[in-house]
């Protein structure tokens, strides 16, 4: 089920995109849950994971940069929670 904003990326089979969520440029693998209002951008989330309503995850290009965030298999990200570009978790 996917009802937020997809924009160049990558959404697996078996995920589930609440509203006012927003992924850009990322991977999601499958049997991702993405709460409402989630923001990821430039990003790779493996398979299993839960991500909390209105978490942040990765960011814009810096100085030319794209740096990748990362969060590993079947992990939690709490509601609210802001996970750096570049961050692996």
């Amino acid at each position: 089920n996917i009802e937020g904003c997809i924009t160049h990326s990558i959404i697996s089979t078996g995920c589930t995109v609440g509203k006012g969520v927003e992924i850009t440029d990322s991977v999601i693998m499958p049997d991702v849950v993405i709460e409402n209002g989630a923001s990821i951008r430039n990003a790779i989330i493996a398979e299993g994971c839960v991500i909390r309503a209105g978490a942040k995850i990765g960011g814009d290009v810096e100085n030319g940069e794209r740096r990748i965030s990362v969060v590993g298999k079947d992990k939690q990200i709490a509601e609210g929670a802001v996970i750096a570009a570049g961050a692996i978790v």
